[in-house]
């Protein structure tokens, strides 16, 4: 219980045993996985983002700045996927750190291109 209680609000349990702790943490220690070692892992299944180019991750995202979610125009430029292959991706591309940079720097163009008449 008070393992749980330490996860969901930060307690720490002052009788756990810090000889176990310290083995604890060689043990993490010793079997860490860096982030290639998760990627290269014969365990990690692929996901939709893994299996879309560069090329098509970029033509996707400049199809989105010009159709808007009109996802059956989208697929006509990236012509190696489907229209659910497309849809799929949206959904799971929106979820990544690479979505809130590209809405970001969107945002920001935006903002430039609306004070543009006052210079």
């Amino acid at each position: 219980v008070s393992t749980v209680s330490a996860f969901y609000f930060g307690e720490i349990d002052n009788t756990e045993d810090r000889s176990s702790s310290r083995a604890n943490n060689k043990f993490n220690e010793k079997f860490r996985l860096t982030t290639l070692d998760m990627l290269i892992s014969p365990l990690r299944t692929d996901s939709i983002i893994d299996r879309w180019t560069p090329k098509e991750v970029a033509i996707f995202e400049a199809g989105i700045c010009k159709y808007g979610r009109q996802f059956h125009m989208i697929q006509r430029l990236i012509r190696t996927k489907t229209e659910r292959e497309v849809i799929d991706f949206y959904y799971h591309w929106k979820k990544t750190s690479h979505y809130k940079m590209w809405k970001d720097n969107k945002k920001q163009v935006e903002n430039e291109n609306s004070y543009s008449w006052l210079l």
